[in-house]
C-alpha cells in the first residue's frame, strides 16, 4: 500500500518486506557450515559448490532487502 507524506511516496512496510533479511541469514548461516564442512573434506568438490551457490543466493536476498526497504520507489514513479 503507498502512502503519500508531503509530495513523496513512501510504501508501507509489513513484515513480508523483511522476509528476504530472514533468508539471508539462514543462507549465510548454512553457508558458513558447508564450508566448514568442506574444509574437513577438501576433496569433496561438490560441497565447495554447494558452498558457493548458498553464499551467491544469501548475498541475492540481501540485495532484494536492502532495496525492497530502502529503495525500489518504482511504484512511486509511475503517478
Amino acid at each position: 500500500m503507498l502512502a503519500r507524506d508531503d509530495g513523496i511516496c513512501r510504501m508501507e512496510r509489513t513484515i513480508a518486506h523483511y522476509l528476504p533479511l530472514v533468508t539471508m541469514g539462514v543462507a549465510i548461516a548454512f553457508a558458513i557450515v558447508l564450508f566448514r564442512h568442506w574444509r574437513r573434506k577438501p576433496e569433496a568438490k561438490y560441497l565447495m559448490w554447494w558452498t558457493f551457490g548458498v553464499a551467491v543466493y544469501g548475498l541475492a536476498t540481501l540485495a532484494e532487502s536492502l532495496t525492497t526497504v530502502f529503495g525500489g520507489t518504482s511504484p512511486c514513479s509511475s503517478s
